[in-house]
């Protein structure tokens, strides 16, 4: 079982799979630091609070 696993690791990494990996993990860093930059976008001072005009927020009106 482990020897069949070592061959099938050494064969997917030979293939290119250290390369989709690697793409991987970049893209989730990519997606990461687009994510926190929205966030910071939509959450900067000079707006307000974002829920105050926003007609799907719960309001306290109900």
């Amino acid at each position: 079982m482990s020897e069949k696993f070592k061959t099938n690791c050494k064969k997917f990494f030979a293939g290119g799979g250290l390369y989709i990996a690697l793409a991987l993990c970049i893209l989730a860093i990519i997606s990461i630091a687009v994510y926190s930059a929205i966030r910071s976008v939509l959450t900067t001072p000079d707006q307000g609070d974002l829920n105050s005009n926003d007609p799907l927020a719960p309001s306290g009106k109900d």
